[in-house]
């Protein structure tokens, strides 16, 4: 990847946040033994859910005042009734005052519907998805996505879609009386297939011969993510393989936990013993929500279900250590190796190839979970960024919390 293609497409506020992390020297350091560095990870330009949704009325239609919410919600509950799309009224007014829908598949659901009112295409609709709602936009290996994704590409209206759904969903749930195996390995390979489909007929007969591709949700994000666990497990044993009593204790409780006591420099386990991740953590809480931690990695190994969400942060996370932990192992012969920028544009592409394999969006970065891995993987010691950003933002608040317990 070149600087080039880094910017391209990017919006004005992109490029500057862009240009921050290529061109600033802010790290997560102290400066002193007292005084960190300013707070930008807390202050910098990400987008918040009604900005993103307010541009996207304006691109769409809206001539309205742009900071007038009543304005707003009327134009949106308007486009509902003309498209025959049905949207809770309290659910729009959320939008608008503050509230970042969840991850959860009820926002999607509501999300989705929003795009039909609004007349946007399918391109269109996996932009909001990623830039906007900051998650991942069609899922390919289910029926349903499946169907809303040909039918906002062709101009297909929401009632059309509900009517496609319900055929799609009992034709892949038909027994059949020959043995059937799986057509398309990668979700990527069956975007590609599904491109091909030019009519509703032709649709309803894909998801007939190819029913078992539909059955298996985000099959090849998984494959990845426990091929990275398995990896990354390994070049964390080696990293502790010349301490041989702290590599003892730690393997005690798993290899999950020896994996992100390596990653992140402390113990994960013992720290949260003291202090929730998700509640005590000072990170913005798109990055604290749906963390990849032991309970979730754990989960993916043994292969339950998880969240889209968990899934590309677990695949950026793991990626990112894989990338520098193999990357400085070819070169601890030098005391004096840094990573350089040509690196993290190597570390930008292979993620993003990753991501794009998965049918994930790829990185983002007024996404604050994606800004924190591109300005580590700009840093002249990635891992070393990682881990104070750790240790600021997380650790330093438990030991701060637990001292303060201890004393009354």
């Amino acid at each position: 990847m070149t600087e080039e293609e880094l910017y391209a497409g990017a919006g004005e506020v992109t490029r500057k946040c862009l240009d921050d992390i290529l061109e600033s020297e802010y790290g997560f350091v102290q400066d002193d033994e007292e005084t960190y560095t300013s707070e930008y990870l807390l202050t910098y330009p990400c987008k918040t859910f009604a900005e993103g949704l307010t541009d996207t009325l304006l691109q769409h239609g809206f001539s309205g005042q742009a900071d007038d919410a009543k304005e707003k919600i009327a134009y949106v509950r308007e486009c509902c009734k003309q498209r025959g799309v049905t949207l809770n009224p309290e659910v729009i007014k959320s939008w608008f005052c503050g509230t970042r829908p969840n991850s959860g598949e009820r926002s999607r659901d509501s999300l989705f519907r929003l795009c039909f009112a609004l007349g946007l295409n399918d391109r269109e609709t996996a932009s909001f998805f990623q830039k906007v709602y900051f998650s991942c936009p069609f899922n390919f290996r289910s029926a349903k996505e499946t169907v809303i994704w040909y039918c906002l590409r062709n101009g297909l209206g929401y009632p059309e879609m509900l009517s496609l759904a319900e055929q799609a969903e009992q034709l892949i749930n038909e027994e059949s009386a020959t043995e059937e195996e799986m057509c398309y390995e990668q979700t990527s390979q069956l975007e590609s297939a599904l491109l091909q489909v030019g009519s509703t007929e032709e649709l309803l007969c894909f998801f007939r011969e190819n029913r078992l591709d539909f059955q298996m949700p985000r099959k090849t994000a998984i494959h990845y993510a426990k091929c990275l666990i398995q990896e990354a497990t390994e070049l964390a044993q080696n990293a502790v393989a010349d301490q041989n009593e702290i590599s003892h204790q730690k393997q005690k409780s798993g290899n999950v936990d020896l994996l992100l006591s390596v990653i992140f420099g402390e113990n994960m386990r013992t720290y949260q013993k003291k202090s929730s991740f998700s509640k005590e953590a000072v990170f913005p809480e798109l990055i604290r929500s749906d963390f990849p931690l032991g309970m979730n990695l754990s989960r993916i190994k043994r292969g339950e279900p998880v969240s889209d969400t968990i899934l590309r942060k677990t695949l950026i996370l793991l990626n990112f250590y894989c990338f520098f932990a193999v990357l400085f192992a070819k070169n601890d012969t030098s005391d004096l190796f840094c990573a350089i920028e040509s690196d993290f544009l190597d570390f930008v592409h292979e993620t993003n190839d990753l991501l794009c394999s998965s049918g994930l969006p790829a990185l983002y970065v007024r996404n604050p979970y994606d800004w924190l891995f591109l300005h580590c993987a700009n840093h002249p010691y990635p891992l070393e960024e990682l881990r104070s950003a750790m240790r600021r933002y997380y650790f330093d608040q438990a030991d701060e919390k637990s001292t303060s317990l201890s004393t009354l």
